[in-house]
């Protein structure tokens, strides 16, 4: 999985790999590493690709 954050004007923060943890366990997490100004709204998009290439993302966005 792949996990995309960009900021209120549309401006890339930071992108990188989810890690299923535990292993086989179905759960996904991504750990943020770029600070963001308070009051900023981010958009949250998680790309997943399955076995036979199928491709979904599903986007969220968050008021910090």
């Amino acid at each position: 999985m792949t996990v995309s954050l960009t900021g209120d004007a549309g401006n890339a923060i930071e992108r990188g790999a989810a890690v299923e943890t535990p292993a086989d366990s179905g759960r996904w997490v991504y750990t943020a590493t770029a600070a963001v100004t308070t009051g900023m709204t981010v958009r949250i998009a998680v790309t997943a690709t399955d076995r036979p290439g199928g491709i979904r993302t599903a986007t969220q966005e968050k008021a910090v």
